[in-house]
């Protein structure tokens, strides 16, 4: 189990992540930036220490869903700390930050089941957001050939535009059902719509930069990027700042647009 004094000495600020970020870029040497929060750990933590009415809660919040899978969220569970143990640079809050406790239980679960070992460096969940709000990811990403993005939004032309990159391919996914109108097609996201995309990134990932905004099933598709050999990087909320998304309380308080 990693302890939280080995949480503080691998702890980097967000200017030495995204150089981790952009090494990967610049050398094209598979990678993963990934970011778990309070939503991930009602999942691991399920039929442990989280109550059921909880999961249920956060599946219906997600997708729409009127009853719990266990057997998928278990599954499901599985599935991130596999990837919490592969990814390169992790981020999640833990007691050292002195948030609510629903924050910081993302960490301490992480710590407690998940090998954390080959991590190479822990960040906040923020600090994509505190990229985008100072216009480091154009730094990092500017005058690429192609960029995937798997998001809710098309925000292709901007992003081509803004950043300089000759081609954007959006594979699009569903909003959270919180968020969005189409109750259906979010409800659709992990019966369907996460095979398709999940195949799609196993076929096309080779030397790929992907941005993902995808919510719990995105940490699953960074994951594949990298085991393919390209480039994830978990932006997650970034999107419903491109997307002028007035929904989400993470974008009415940052910068709106690419």
């Amino acid at each position: 189990m990693l302890t939280l004094e080995e949480l503080k000495a691998r702890r980097v600020d967000d200017i030495e992540a995204l150089g981790h970020v952009a090494r990967a870029v610049r050398t094209r040497t598979p990678f993963s930036f990934v970011r778990y929060n309070d939503g991930e750990a009602y999942i691991l933590g399920a039929r442990r220490e989280v109550e059921d009415e909880r999961v249920a809660w956060i599946l219906h919040h997600w997708w729409g869903w009127k009853e719990p899978d266990f057997e998928f969220v278990e599954w499901l569970r599985t599935r991130l700390l596999e990837v919490a143990a592969s990814t390169d640079v992790l981020g999640f809050f833990d007691e050292i930050d002195r948030k609510k406790a629903r924050f910081s239980r993302t960490g301490r679960l992480l710590r407690e089941h998940a090998d954390l070992s080959k991590v190479k460096a822990f960040v906040s969940p923020e600090t994509a957001l505190r990229w985008h709000d100072a216009h480091l990811l154009e730094r990092v990403l500017q005058q690429q050939p192609h960029i995937k993005l798997v998001g809710a939004y098309d925000v292709s032309i901007e992003l081509s535009t803004k950043f300089r990159i000759n081609s954007v391919e959006w594979l699009p996914i569903p909003g959270h059902a919180k968020y969005t109108d189409q109750i259906q097609w979010s409800y659709s996201h992990p019966l369907r719509r996460f095979d398709e995309i999940n195949d799609h990134l196993k076929r096309t990932s080779k030397n790929a930069i992907v941005l993902v905004g995808a919510g719990v099933l995105g940490k699953i598709y960074c994951h594949t990027v990298k085991t393919h050999g390209g480039i994830a990087i978990d932006i997650g909320s970034v999107f419903d700042s491109w997307g002028n998304n007035m929904r989400r309380s993470s974008a009415r308080v940052r910068r709106q647009g690419v």
